[in-house]
């Protein structure tokens, strides 16, 4: 009896260290990761309006080469029925507030606002685009630049 509390002593031992040692090599986490640019319109937009986004790079040229328009009708905090809907040829997506362009980057960026026909903003970007490996070493990389767009 004593040599198979013995022996399960030494196994358990060896088990752990085994597990030990085994932590050198990792396990990649499940993280999402989308390449691309984020754009968040901020809370300068002013609720009761409809504004329209339109997105252009411009090119060493210099060329100005529009490639999305975005319309936007934000609503008040913690209320539903805020829009905003863009069109085109780029992947993207919507969400709430948020412009999340796919597989593009751009390196300088011009985006105007208009609302009614008016010229409300017009700023110019220039995204830096960093690389980061967010579901561990090896595990890929994700390449992404966020900016933060104001109607003012």
């Amino acid at each position: 009896m004593i040599v198979l509390s013995r022996i399960r002593s030494r196994l358990i031992v060896l088990a752990l260290l085994t597990a030990v040692a085994g932590c050198e090599n990792h396990l990649c986490t499940l993280i999402g990761c989308t390449d691309g640019l984020a754009i968040t319109l901020d809370g300068t937009f002013d609720v009761g309006k409809v504004f329209q986004i339109d997105l252009a790079e411009i090119t060493p040229t210099p060329e100005v080469v529009p490639f999305m328009t975005c319309s936007f009708a934000p609503s008040a905090p913690g209320t539903a029925g805020q829009q905003l809907l863009c069109q085109s040829a780029v992947s993207h997506s919507e969400l709430v507030n948020i412009i999340q362009i796919r597989d593009y980057e751009p390196k300088k960026l011009s985006i105007k606002i208009s609302s009614a026909g008016a010229l409300v903003s017009e700023q110019t970007f220039e995204p830096v685009f960093t690389t980061k490996e967010i579901n561990g070493p090896g595990c890929g990389t994700c390449r992404q630049s966020s900016i933060a767009l104001s109607a003012r």
